[in-house]
């Protein structure tokens, strides 16, 4: 039973992991959408 959370730590790295990774990705995607609303808003406005 002492070793309960040991046995689960690489399941944990694991889980980290590939949330880190789907964190980047929709930050990525985050950033491309911010950018073509920043183009298309400069161009509606004329600006640029």
């Amino acid at each position: 039973m002492s070793n309960c959370c040991q046995d689960k730590s690489c399941e944990v790295e694991t889980l980290r992991r590939s949330q880190s990774n789907t964190l980047w990705i929709v930050l990525g995607i985050n950033a491309l959408v911010f950018g073509g609303e920043v183009v298309v808003e400069r161009r509606h406005t004329g600006i640029g």
